[in-house]
C-alpha cells in the first residue's frame, strides 16, 4: 500500500517537473524570438466571422460525436451529446485524457449505464478515429507536399503503426482463435467488454460508425481549414489544413500534458512556419487564438452539461415554491 502511495507521488512530481521544464523552455524561446508588440497586432488581424465559424463548425463536430455514440450504446441523443461535452470538455483541463474516464463514470453513475458497454464503446470510438486519421493523412499524403522532412516523416511512419498495430488487435479480438478465446475466458471484466464489442459491430453497425466518423473528422478539419484559410496572410491550401489537424491531434494525445498546452501550439507553429511560411511571430498568434476558440466552447458546455441536473432540479424547485 505504502509503495502504491510512493508510486503515484513520484509519478505526479515528475509530470509537474516535465511540465515545468517544457512551459519554460518554451517561453523561454517565445520572449526571444516573438516581439510582444508584433504578437498583439498579429492577433487583432484575426477576423471575428472566422472565429464564429469555428465555433460553429466545433459544435456540429460534437454532435456527430453525440450521435456516434447514440448509436452505439443506444441511449437518447440528449444524453449522448451531454457525455461526449463532459469527456471532450475535461480532457481540455486534465492530463492524461483522463476526461474519458470521467465520461464512463459519470455514465455509470447518472444513466446507470453498463462499464463494459462504456469501455467497449470509448475502444471502438478511439479506433474508429484513428482509421480515419489515416484516411486523411493518406489524402495529405497524395495532394499535399511531395517531400517530407524528418519530423514529417516520423508523425506519418506513427500513424501507420498504430493503425496497422490497431487493426491487427482489432482483429484477433472481435474474431479470437483457438489459442486467444480460452485467454480472455480467464479475465471475466475482459471477456465482458469483447463481447460488448462484438455486438456493437454485428450486422453492418461498424460500417455506420465508420460513417459517422468521417463527418465527425470532415467537421474537424474544416474547422482548422475555414479558420487558417481566412487569417493566414500568404493563404491556405486543404492539405495543409489536414496536416495541422493530425499533427495537433498527436500532440494533443501526449498524456502528460494539461489540455496539450505548449504542444498544441507548437504543433500548429511548426506546420505555419514550416509549410504555410508564415512568420514565426504571426504562427504564434494564430496557434494561441485558435487554441482557446477550439477548446474554450467544449469547457463551457461541458460546464452546461455537468450542472444540467441540477439546474432542472432548481427549476422545478423554483416552480413549486411559486405555486404554494
Amino acid at each position: 500500500m505504502l509503495g502504491n502511495i510512493a508510486w503515484a507521488k513520484a509519478k505526479y512530481l515528475f509530470v509537474l517537473l516535465f511540465n515545468t521544464c517544457l512551459f519554460y523552455a518554451l517561453w523561454k524561446w517565445f520572449v526571444d524570438n516573438v516581439p510582444l508588440d508584433v504578437l498583439v497586432a498579429d492577433i487583432r488581424h484575426i477576423q471575428l466571422d472566422s472565429l464564429l465559424m469555428t465555433l460553429f463548425l466545433g459544435v456540429l463536430a460534437s454532435v456527430f460525436y453525440g450521435y456516434r455514440l447514440k448509436r452505439l450504446l443506444g441511449i437518447t441523443f440528449g444524453h449522448a451529446w451531454t457525455l461526449v461535452c463532459i469527456g471532450n470538455g475535461l480532457n481540455n483541463l486534465l492530463p492524461f485524457r483522463l476526461g474519458d474516464a470521467m465520461r464512463i463514470y459519470i455514465a455509470k453513475e447518472r444513466y446507470q449505464l453498463d462499464v463494459h458497454e462504456l469501455f467497449a464503446a470509448t475502444l471502438l470510438e478511439r479506433y474508429c478515429d484513428l482509421v480515419m486519421l489515416l484516411g486523411f493523412g493518406a489524402i495529405f499524403w497524395i495532394f499535399g507536399h511531395l517531400s517530407f522532412d524528418g519530423l514529417l516523416s516520423i508523425v506519418m511512419l506513427m500513424l501507420l503503426c498504430c493503425g496497422s498495430l490497431s487493426l491487427v488487435i482489432y482483429r484477433a479480438i472481435l474474431t479470437p482463435g483457438p489459442k486467444l478465446q480460452p485467454w480472455l475466458q480467464r479475465f471475466s471484466h475482459l471477456h465482458l467488454v469483447v463481447n460488448r464489442l462484438v455486438q456493437m459491430t454485428q450486422a453492418g453497425r461498424f460500417h455506420k460508425i465508420l460513417w459517422i466518423t468521417f463527418w465527425v473528422w470532415f467537421m474537424t478539419v474544416n474547422v482548422y481549414y475555414v479558420f487558417f484559410s481566412q487569417n493566414v496572410s500568404v493563404g491556405l491550401h486543404y492539405p495543409e489544413a489536414i496536416l495541422m489537424c493530425l499533427t495537433a491531434t498527436l500532440a494533443f494525445a501526449i498524456p502528460y500534458m494539461i489540455a496539450g498546452i505548449g504542444v498544441f501550439e507548437s504543433a500548429l507553429f511548426y506546420v505555419l512556419v514550416q509549410y504555410v511560411h508564415v512568420s514565426s511571430a504571426e504562427a504564434i498568434a494564430l496557434a494561441l487564438v485558435f487554441h482557446l476558440a477550439f477548446s474554450l466552447p467544449q469547457i463551457v458546455m461541458m460546464m452546461v452539461a455537468w450542472m444540467w441536473p441540477r439546474f432542472k432540479i432548481a427549476s422545478v424547485n423554483w416552480r413549486l415554491r411559486r405555486a404554494t
